[in-house]
């Protein structure tokens, strides 16, 4: 039906650090009839080659040129659209990434400030963003996702740690993560394939379905994550297709 796919990863090929049923067989089937697909997620907080190592150690064959995550937007961003200096918050292998890709993170004098999910998130690190927004830097998210799975638990997100920086300038940040249409035409742009061919897969309705929707691709919501199939259906737009896991859906 499609002749490419762009893919979540969290909630739609793992939860944590579990394979989801019907993932590996998936991409095995994309790989044997040479589909086009990208997986396109909003975690920064593994570096593409990390997880390419993910999918290594549960068996699902992949490559690194296949994974488009929100810290390389956030790359693409700041080099399209400031001088490249930014203050950044998130992993070490956030960091790594702006680093290797000629980014220069530093606390002050800077074009932007770049969020991204960071579990050692302190006070100190809210002030300096504070201080850098309120002397004019752009306030970038890699994404704005208010909670994310973790086995059996919602957590907090991207979206609520941020929401800190937010409140205290009164500032709208720039998010280049889903559901923003710059992740998905860059994706578009990486994978070659025109969006009228292409569908976007996930199970998160205010990302990864409104993704597709509002960039105007078929989307197929996937019951296995944060939105449940009951209640996407529900929706004024619901998804173009709704699949319980990935084995239900025909290449």
């Amino acid at each position: 039906m499609y002749k490419g796919y762009l893919i979540d990863l969290d909630g739609t090929m793992f939860n944590g650090d579990e394979r989801i049923d019907g993932a590996a067989d998936f991409i095995h089937r994309l790989n044997k009839s040479n589909t086009p697909y990208m997986f396109v997620t909003n975690s920064g907080a593994r570096t593409p080659e990390e997880t390419l190592e993910k999918f290594n150690s549960h068996g699902i064959k992949t490559y690194v040129e296949n994974i488009y995550t929100a810290a390389l937007a956030a790359v693409d961003y700041v080099k399209e659209n400031t001088n490249g200096k930014v203050f950044a918050i998130g992993s070490e292998s956030f960091i790594e990434t702006l680093k290797e890709n000629d980014i220069l993170v530093q606390e002050d004098d800077v074009d932007a400030v770049l969020f991204s999910y960071d579990t050692n998130i302190n006070y100190d690190k809210y002030v300096t963003a504070v201080r850098n927004v309120n002397n004019g830097a752009e306030l970038i998210l890699t994404n704005p996702d208010k909670v994310i799975r973790h086995k059996n638990d919602f957590i907090p997100g991207n979206g609520s740690l941020a929401a800190v920086i937010v409140n205290a300038t009164d500032v709208t940040p720039k998010v280049v993560g889903k559901p923003n249409s710059y992740i998905l035409q860059k994706a578009l742009e990486k994978m070659g394939v025109s969006k009228e061919n292409v569908a976007m897969v996930g199970d998160n309705y205010d990302t990864d379905i409104m993704t597709g929707i509002q960039g105007g691709i078929d989307t197929i919501h996937v019951n296995t994550g944060v939105h449940r199939t009951e209640d996407v259906k529900e929706k004024e737009i619901p998804p173009t297709h709704t699949v319980e896991n990935l084995s239900e859906w025909e290449i």
